[in-house]
């Protein structure tokens, strides 16, 4: 299985699920508006549904965002530097990160 787009997927499943198991239901719909963007940014040509290439760029998109030293692998390490830059950015912004 390639880890690209299971990567992707895993993201906007997480989303869609964080915002399922949200109590308060203005977190849950700000969730699920979070999720929309996100599909629709994948929508290269707006079309309303996204296509095997426009699904692989976006998953290549989000592997180098994620491989922070460029070296054809994602790190634990790396992983957590970006959990740990989302948390401080949510408390910034006075939200909760999940």
């Amino acid at each position: 299985m390639n880890p690209i787009p299971s990567l992707c997927l895993a993201l906007l499943l997480g989303a869609s699920l964080s915002a399922q198991a949200a109590g308060d239901g203005s977190r849950r719909e700000m969730l699920q508006e979070r999720m929309q963007e996100r599909i629709k940014a994948m929508d290269g040509n707006g079309d309303g549904a996204i296509s095997h290439e426009e699904y692989m760029a976006h998953a290549e998109q989000q592997f180098q965002r994620l491989d922070a030293n460029h070296d054809g692998r994602i790190t634990q390490d790396e992983i957590g530097k970006l959990r740990q830059q989302a948390q401080q950015a949510q408390q910034r912004q006075g939200g909760q990160f999940p």
